[in-house]
């Protein structure tokens, strides 16, 4: 895979010890062209800081390496003017959130799969079934 837009439940997989993140390292190792909406980056950092703060799984310095890690992974940004309308029509067409069809609408805009490990959205996207041909289940990522 050379070109994926990535959400925060795939990046959080690059830190976090979860299921699934050895699959979501393959893109790391590939040298795969990371793509994200605007507003991931807060919403990766802001899941790591849970990690810590809620869940208790992992220490404020681990967090804090974490967040370093993250803040170094080079991604290209798609601004939220340029898909924020697609992603508004795609949150009322699919009954989810604007948080999450970012993604999808930066996928179908740049014509790039949209590489997801948050379940409850892509089955949302699969059942719906208009817009599944985008997503890629984070297992699904092909080796090498």
């Amino acid at each position: 895979m050379k070109r994926a837009v990535v959400d925060a439940s795939v990046a959080v997989k690059w830190v976090v010890e979860e299921e699934f993140s050895d699959a979501a390292e393959r893109l790391l190792t590939m040298g795969t062209t990371l793509h994200a909406p605007s507003h991931w980056l807060a919403e990766v950092l802001n899941t790591i800081t849970a990690y810590c703060v809620f869940k208790r799984r992992i220490t404020a310095d681990a967090a804090r390496e974490k967040a370093t890690f993250i803040l170094d992974v080079p991604y290209q940004e798609c601004r939220l003017p340029e898909v924020g309308r697609s992603a508004t029509d795609l949150a009322l067409e699919l009954g989810g959130t604007v948080y999450d069809t970012l993604y999808l609408a930066a996928a179908i805009e740049l014509r790039l799969p949209f590489v997801t490990a948050d379940r409850k959205f892509y089955d949302r996207v699969v059942e719906h079934g208009r817009w599944k041909s985008h997503l890629c289940w984070v297992a699904d990522i092909p080796v090498g």
